[in-house]
């Protein structure tokens, strides 16, 4: 644990506390228009700094699974388990929606451990995601993430398993579907064509579903709070990146890396930040569900640790752009305290 100096740390509490006045006050006047729930966490490594809201009860994070995912190859890595050069085939059986790298690879593709991480992370690549959930071992990843100590992180399942579990909550006929059916179905365009194609696939007559009968069946879905994890230890999971302690050093830094080059949605925590902020991160999104998190870099070269997931809400525009104001306030509050900081020390 740090250890402060009496002045630092008296510092470090007004710091605290200035804070969270101003990121209390921006998301009660933000929730006068995003009705659903906002979960944020922040944290400053250098000045020891932490705001919370909403930060302790699990939320589901969709596709924020992946980082404990790639942490789980680089741990049996580090083992001598697997290797990151190890080659897995790309089979039919691995194919899956949400996969705009995997999706266009021919089927008996030979691709590498480091090459699918790279993929699941920066395109967030579904397929590349189970291919290693499988290769690794989930319960593996579960024990994982309880042996490093990260508190409240419920089942992690896979993205194949998510699909089934919502179709499950519609219709127990799901559990017969197939991979390639359920990557059909999510493929229609819309919500009317995924129950018509559900339908199709259950056997079931025209009509016999609707949509709002999908959407509460994600809603019943989310209650069974698997991939569930609360946004303050996502952060606690990056902050350990940053301090290198997360496997090895040179994993948490490799790690980082490869946040720092995804591309998914930029409407979120980078949403409002300066143009060439440094950002490693990685998003999640599904029905009335979205998360980021990860770390932005301030002028002076030092990190910001930013979790967030907002649930609720249909329009997705609004919930990124609260989440975008909320990232942009904490970088603003930081980069006024470091200054200050940096002066005193001058």
């Amino acid at each position: 644990m740090m250890c402060l100096l009496p002045g630092i740390a008296s510092a470090s509490t007004k710091t605290e506390r200035d804070w969270k006045q101003a990121l209390d006050e921006q998301i009660a006047g933000l929730a006068q228009r995003f009705k659903g729930r906002i979960s944020i966490y922040v944290s400053d490594p250098t000045l020891d700094v932490h705001y919370r809201h909403d930060a302790s009860e699990p939320i589901y994070i969709a596709s924020g699974v992946k980082v404990p995912f790639m942490i789980e190859v680089y741990r049996q890595a580090s083992q001598g388990l697997i290797s990151l050069k190890d080659r897995i085939p790309y089979k039919s059986k691995a194919q899956r929606d949400g996969a705009p790298r995997l999706g266009r690879v021919p089927l008996g593709t030979m691709l590498s451990v480091k090459k699918l991480v790279t993929l699941m992370i920066q395109a967030s690549d579904n397929a590349a995601s189970d291919m290693l959930a499988n290769y690794v071992g989930i319960e593996n990843i579960n024990r994982g993430m309880r042996a490093e100590g990260f508190r409240m992180v419920n089942p992690l399942v896979s993205l194949l398993d998510v699909r089934e579990g919502v179709f499950r909550e519609l219709d127990y006929r799901a559990d017969d579907l197939t991979n390639l059916q359920v990557r059909k179905v999510r493929w229609t365009w819309g919500w009317k064509s995924h129950v018509r194609q559900l339908e199709k696939f259950l056997g079931r007559p025209r009509g016999t579903y609707t949509v709002d009968q999908l959407h509460a069946a994600y809603d019943r879905f989310y209650k069974t709070k698997v991939n569930h994890v609360p946004v303050e230890t996502l952060g606690n999971i990056i902050e350990a990146l940053l301090a290198k302690t997360l496997v090895s050093e040179k994993a948490s830094q490799e790690m980082l890396e490869i946040m720092s080059n995804a591309k998914t949605s930029r409407n979120r925590m980078m949403g409002k930040l300066p143009r060439g902020t440094r950002v490693a991160h990685k998003t999640g999104s599904q029905w009335e569900r979205i998360c980021d998190y990860g770390a932005m870099w301030l002028p002076d070269g030092e990190p910001l640790v930013f979790a967030g997931c907002l649930a609720g809400g249909e329009d997705r525009k609004l919930a990124e752009a609260t989440m975008a104001s909320i990232a942009r306030k904490a970088y603003d509050l930081a980069v006024r305290a470091h200054g200050k900081s940096n002066k005193s020390r001058q």
